[in-house]
């Protein structure tokens, strides 16, 4: 947003359940220009999917939408939308750390 020079952009954090309530349509306006975090995506309904790649597609002020969730849970939903895994420009994996992995991590970054 600092970027873009945007002063005022929102940004919502919503559960996949919780938007499949809501008009999906209705959310992105709001948050024109702002950002769109939705946790544990691959929930989401055909629906709601449908009209979110549909509303990716208009003005959105360059709307960030982020969708978080396990790898192979996304590369399902992904699976059964081809069309809304193309609105996504960027991945990022993040590993799974044991306890013992975040000390020395944590120590590493200490030093």
């Amino acid at each position: 947003q600092k970027a873009r020079k945007i002063k005022h952009g929102k940004v919502a954090i919503v559960k996949a359940e919780s938007l499949n309530k809501k008009d999906a349509r209705e959310i992105l306006v709001k948050l024109h220009g702002g950002a769109l975090v939705i946790e544990k995506a691959s929930r989401l309904q055909r629906n709601t999917v449908e009209v979110l790649s549909s509303a990716m597609e208009g003005q959105t002020g360059e709307l960030l939408v982020v969708i978080e969730d396990e790898r192979k849970a996304l590369e399902k939903l992904f699976a059964e939308h081809p069309n809304f895994k193309q609105k996504f420009t960027s991945r990022i994996d993040l590993p799974v750390f044991l306890n013992d992995e975040l000390v020395r991590f944590g120590q590493t970054y200490a030093k």
